[in-house]
């Protein structure tokens, strides 16, 4: 009788360790699970931080392009201003230009009139004189 006993509880015994082996190997191996997920996690949140960091690098060289751009609008811009700043002020020279040549075109005109007139009277004036000259020969 205490034979069957020490057997009894030497079974029970056994079937509980081999119990307590099943949950620990059930532990080990949820255990092992998590420890594999949280790798995955840790690679995949290493991943999205290389990615992250790849598309932060790209947006500045973006931002970096776009501002040399407005840069190169803003010159483009100056430029045309004082281009067309310039050709202003030159169209404004040409047309005073033009009114002067206008002006000394009016006085050349004026000048070949007055000499045409002088040498009109100038012309009259000898025929005057020879008029003169005749009839006081004459007497």
């Amino acid at each position: 009788q205490s034979q069957d006993l020490v057997e009894t509880l030497q079974l029970e015994n056994k079937a509980m360790h081999d119990a307590h082996y099943k949950e620990l190997k059930k532990m080990q191996d949820a255990f092992d699970q998590l420890t594999h997920g949280k790798n995955l996690i840790d690679a995949l949140e290493q991943e999205r931080v290389a990615v992250s960091d790849a598309h932060v690098g790209e947006i500045e060289e973006i931002r970096q392009t776009l501002e040399q751009q407005n840069k190169y609008k803003e010159l483009v811009v100056t430029l045309t201003q004082e281009k067309e700043a310039i050709c202003a002020a030159h169209f404004k020279e040409l047309a005073k230009m033009r009114e002067e040549l206008d002006q000394l075109n009016q006085f050349k005109d004026l000048m070949n009139t007055l000499r045409q007139e002088k040498d009109k009277k100038s012309h009259e004036y000898n025929k005057t004189l020879e008029h003169m000259e005749e009839q006081i020969q004459s007497q």
